[in-house]
């Protein structure tokens, strides 16, 4: 049986740049929602970015009777989004991280809202890592970085700690990330990673600047199966 998963990231809702019009970024994350509903889905992830505060009771309330899962992203503050989603907060170092695991794979949800993974979360992921399933990784930054500005301006401060710590796994690791607002997959030993397009929109590959598309959004469907992962990305295209 196939289990499927939707991954969804950075909506940015209700923030200013780069549209004039600052709810065009909620009717893309409805449009996405309203696909993902026709697939019924195990559950779906978003690894952050939501957005401004004010669009938290909206973002909350559409997903409201799902199985969902959240990684914080960088624009994301604790405070404010754990008054709505309790799953997994660590209220001492303000910080939302944790796992789950069947019989054929185990899922690690990361914090990196703080560009960073803290100590006390790389020991606790060693230790989530002792394992021989499959590990399904859902995170906001990147951990294996790629050539372009973005990655030069907004990488994981300490993503090195994070490659040495699942590099010393026997298991496959799969991590599925956002934060750079494009499609990439790319592999370094025992990890593949999934970059996700952005629903609000996308950054160009550019080495030496930033350069965005707002004609472009999308998403992620994950499939497992028997603990063999495979995806694929689902776009919208609209005038701007």
């Amino acid at each position: 049986m196939i289990e499927l998963i939707a991954h969804i990231t950075d909506p940015h809702l209700d923030e200013a740049f780069p549209f004039k019009k600052q709810k065009v970024p909620r009717k893309r994350l409805y449009n996405i929602l309203e696909d993902i509903e026709k697939k019924k889905c195990s559950r779906i992830v978003c690894t952050g970015d939501i957005g401004e505060n004010t669009a938290l009771p909206c973002f909350f309330s559409r997903l409201e009777g799902t199985s969902f899962f959240l990684t914080p992203g960088n624009h994301d503050q604790y405070v404010a989004v754990a008054s709505y989603y309790t799953r997994g907060i660590v209220p001492t170092s303000e910080k939302i991280y944790t796992s789950t695991q069947n019989n054929t794979y185990k899922t690690i949800y990361l914090d990196s809202s703080a560009s960073v993974i803290d100590d006390e979360q790389l020991h606790w992921l060693a230790n989530e890592l002792l394992t021989s399933l499959p590990v399904v990784i859902f995170m906001h930054h990147p951990v294996l970085g790629l050539e372009g500005a973005v990655d030069k301006i907004g990488h994981l401060q300490n993503r090195e700690a994070v490659v040495a710590i699942l590099t010393k796994t026997t298991s496959q690791v799969t991590i599925f990330c956002g934060h750079y607002h494009m499609d990439d997959c790319r592999q370094y030993k025992n990890i593949t990673q999934y970059i996700t397009p952005a629903i609000a929109y996308q950054i160009k590959t550019n080495p030496d600047a930033i350069t965005v598309d707002t004609t472009v959004s999308g998403y992620r469907m994950i499939y497992i199966e028997e603990g063999k992962i495979s995806s694929t990305v689902t776009l919208f295209h609209y005038a701007d």
